[in-house]
């Protein structure tokens, strides 16, 4: 009898997982297409960040070459419009949100890990407003959150 509970738990977690994944999928492609239909142009930093994307080194001024790879990849995928240019920002925002769940489900259950989702999220999305989003901010976020993933699975006895 422990074992069928334990097999129903589990295919309720990953169930809820899907439909996580589902509606953060949603919500980024919502992002994805406000920006292709945006008349806003590029403001200063990130026209900066894709002039630097133009002409790829190991560092710039201000900043690591990370961002500027990042947009270099962008557009060689989809252009070199404003949306190409930031579209990596509601998908670093996406793979930052699975992760945070992942480690909330990792050491507290999937429910602090949907809730844990859903309010970083919530306050990401605060931030539809005329200011530009800080690109150069989501892949340190992701990074910093993949980081926290990989200690969790270390704090596991025998997690090395």
């Amino acid at each position: 009898m422990a074992e069928l509970t334990h097999t129903v738990m589990r295919d309720k977690t990953e169930s809820s997982l899907n439909v996580i994944v589902g509606i953060f999928v949603l919500i980024t492609l919502v992002r994805l297409a406000g920006l292709a239909t945006s008349n806003v142009d590029l403001f200063t930093d990130e026209a900066q960040y894709w002039s630097w994307s133009r002409e790829l080194s190991w560092g710039y001024f201000s900043k690591p070459p990370l961002i500027a790879w990042i947009i270099h990849v962008a557009e060689s995928l989809c252009g070199s419009s404003e949306a190409c240019v930031r579209a990596p920002s509601p998908i670093f925002y996406f793979g930052t949100c699975v992760v945070i769940n992942l480690i909330g489900r990792k050491l507290y259950g999937p429910v602090v890990g949907l809730w844990h989702c859903r309010r970083w999220s919530a306050s990401r999305l605060s931030r539809c407003s005329p200011e530009p989003t800080p690109t150069g901010q989501q892949p340190g976020q992701f990074l910093r959150q993949f980081s926290r993933l990989q200690c969790s699975y270390r704090l596991e006895p025998g997690g090395g």
